[in-house]
């Protein structure tokens, strides 16, 4: 299914977002297709491209992958029971298995500053009962 939040407004004072994939309340395993957060200066048909979210080409380390690549928004993640561990697969998906978790926060700065707005988008592999 997908699930779109749109317009939403960063606050001013903020100084980070955390996105929230929760599923220690949950009753199966979720398999995420994709996650996207897309400040609204780059709103396009091409959501993957303007991903604030740092998706490692090769499975590697999420945070170690940010640092590498010097992303300015990437803040931390933290991730429980989650496949691939430390990261998603190559093609930006990823399984959060019962009980687990993945919770990623971004720098609130450039487009993604105070009084800016964004999106999130996450497309999962069946809808929600």
């Amino acid at each position: 299914g997908l699930y779109q939040l749109n317009n939403i407004l960063v606050p001013k004072g903020t100084n980070a977002i955390m996105l929230r994939l929760d599923n220690r309340n949950g009753n199966s395993d979720v398999a995420i297709q994709n996650i996207s957060l897309i400040a609204h200066e780059a709103l396009t048909n091409e959501a993957s491209r303007n991903n604030l979210i740092v998706v490692p080409p090769s499975q590697q380390h999420i945070a170690n992958f940010a640092k590498s690549i010097k992303d300015s928004y990437f803040s931390s993640y933290q991730a429980k029971n989650s496949s691939p561990n430390n990261s998603f697969d190559k093609d930006g998906s990823l399984t959060i298995a019962l009980s687990g978790y993945f919770f990623y926060n971004l720098n609130t700065i450039n487009d993604l500053a105070p009084g800016k707005q964004f999106k999130i988008q996450v497309i999962t592999a069946h809808n929600a009962d």
